[in-house]
C-alpha cells in the first residue's frame, strides 16, 4: 500500500503540468500580447504636440481593437492629414463615416473658421498648417484652405510647397475674388525672390526715427528739473484738496444717513411694518458703503453722486427695485457695448482676405460643430 501511495505521487504533478501545458496550446489569448489602448484624448495630445508616429500606431491600435469604432478612425485619419497623406487619410475617413458610431455620436473632423486660421497664421505659421490640414481633410480641395497653407509655408521659408499650394488654390478657385490684394501681392514676390532667411508678410517695417542730438536732450533735462519741483508743489497742493473735499462729502453723508436712519427708527417704533424694516436694513448696508468709501480713494463728486443715487433708493421697495431693474439695465448696455467694441477691434485686426472673404470657407461653412472625436472612450 505504501509502494502505491508513492506511485501516485511520482505521477500526478507530472500529469497536471502536462494538462497545464496542453491548455497553454490550445488557449492563444493566454499567449497572446496584451495590447494597451492610450484613450483618445491621449491620442490627440501626441498629435497636437507633434508626436505624430506615436500618435499615428497609437490610433491604430484601437482601430485594431475597436473595429466598429468610427472615433479610432477619424482620429488616424487627422494624424495622417498631417503628414500630408492625402490618399490614406481620405480613405480611412471613409471607413470612419461607414461605421454607424459616426452617425450615432455625431462625429465629424473639428476645424476654425478662416479668420481664426488667419489670425493662428499670422503669429505661429506651423500651428496654422496643423489647423488647415482639418480643414482640408473634413471640406476637401477648398481654396481658401489652400491659400492659407501658401501663406504659412511661405513664412517658414518652405517656397517649393508655398509655391504648389497657391497654385492648388488657384486651380479650385478665383483667389483674386477672396484674398487681400496687397498680402496676395506680397506672397508672390517672396515667392519670386525666394529671400534666404524667411520674411514678414507684412509690408517693410518704417526706418526708426534718429535720436535727438546729446546738446538737446541735455537742454530737455534741466528744463524738466525747474519744472519738477513747481509741478510736485502743486500736485502736493491739489492731493490736500482734493482729500479736504472727500473728508468733508464723507461727513456730510454721514451726517445725513444719520438723519434718516432716527428717522426710520422713530416710524418704526410707532408702525412696526416689513417695509420700514427693510427700508432700515438698507440705510445700514449704506453706513457700510460710507466706510468702505472713507477707507478708499473715491473723488468727492463721486462720492456724493453715488451716495445720493443709493439713499434714494433705499426710501422704499419700490424704488430699491427700480434702482437694481436700472443697474441691469445699464449692465446690459455695458455690456453691448463690450461686444460692439471687440467686434470693432476684430475688424480693424489685419487680414489676409478682402473684406467678407474670411467668413466662410468655399462650401459655405464657417467652422465645425467641434468634432466630437476625444474623450476617454473608443
Amino acid at each position: 500500500m505504501l509502494k502505491l501511495l508513492l506511485l501516485l505521487a511520482a505521477l500526478l504533478p507530472g500529469q497536471a503540468q502536462g494538462h497545464r501545458a496542453a491548455f497553454s496550446a490550445r488557449s492563444p489569448l493566454l499567449t497572446a500580447p496584451v495590447l494597451t489602448l492610450l484613450t483618445p484624448d491621449e491620442v490627440l495630445d501626441l498629435m497636437d504636440s507633434g508626436q505624430l508616429p506615436e500618435a499615428e500606431a497609437a490610433a491604430r491600435r484601437a482601430a485594431l481593437a475597436r473595429p466598429d469604432s468610427a472615433r479610432a478612425r477619424v482620429v488616424l485619419a487627422r494624424i495622417l492629414a498631417r503628414q500630408d497623406r492625402w490618399a490614406e487619410a481620405r480613405k480611412v475617413l471613409a471607413q470612419a463615416q461607414a461605421l454607424p458610431q459616426w452617425e450615432e455620436e455625431d462625429l465629424s473632423v473639428p476645424y476654425e473658421s478662416p479668420r481664426e486660421i488667419d489670425r493662428v497664421m499670422q503669429r505661429d505659421p506651423e500651428a496654422a498648417l496643423r489647423l488647415i490640414a482639418d480643414v482640408l481633410l473634413a471640406e476637401g480641395d477648398d481654396p481658401k484652405a489652400y491659400y492659407l497653407q501658401a501663406l504659412a509655408l511661405v513664412s517658414l521659408g518652405e517656397y517649393d510647397a508655398s509655391q504648389a499650394a497657391l497654385d492648388r488654390a488657384r486651380r479650385y478657385g478665383d483667389v483674386e475674388a477672396f484674398a487681400h490684394p496687397d498680402t496676395l501681392r506680397r506672397l508672390e514676390v517672396l515667392l519670386h525672390e525666394r529671400p534666404t532667411s524667411p520674411m514678414s508678410l507684412e509690408s517693410p517695417a518704417l526706418e526708426p526715427p534718429r535720436p535727438l542730438p546729446w546738446w538737446l536732450w541735455a537742454g530737455v533735462g534741466t528744463g524738466a528739473g525747474a519744472l519738477g519741483w513747481w509741478g510736485f508743489a502743486a500736485w502736493q497742493r491739489a492731493a490736500a484738496q482734493a482729500k479736504a473735499e472727500r473728508e468733508r462729502a464723507i461727513f456730510e453723508a454721514n451726517a445725513q444717513l444719520d438723519r434718516e436712519i432716527y428717522a426710520t427708527q422713530t416710524a418704526l417704533a410707532a408702525e412696526h411694518t416689513p417695509e420700514l424694516k427693510r427700508r432700515l436694513e438698507r440705510l445700514y448696508q449704506l453706513r457700510g458703503q460710507v466706510n468702505d468709501w472713507e477707507q478708499g480713494g473715491a473723488a468727492a463728486p463721486d462720492i456724493a453722486w453715488q451716495f445720493g443715487a443709493l439713499l434714494a433708493a433705499s426710501q422704499s421697495d419700490a424704488s430699491w427695485q427700480g434702482y437694481q431693474a436700472e443697474l441691469a439695465r445699464q449692465a446690459a448696455e455695458e455690456a453691448r457695448a463690450e461686444a460692439e467694441r471687440q467686434s470693432r477691434q476684430r475688424s480693424d485686426e489685419p487680414s489676409s482676405f478682402s473684406s467678407g472673404g474670411d467668413d466662410s470657407w468655399s462650401s459655405g461653412s464657417s467652422d465645425s460643430s467641434g468634432g466630437n472625436n476625444g474623450g476617454s472612450r473608443w
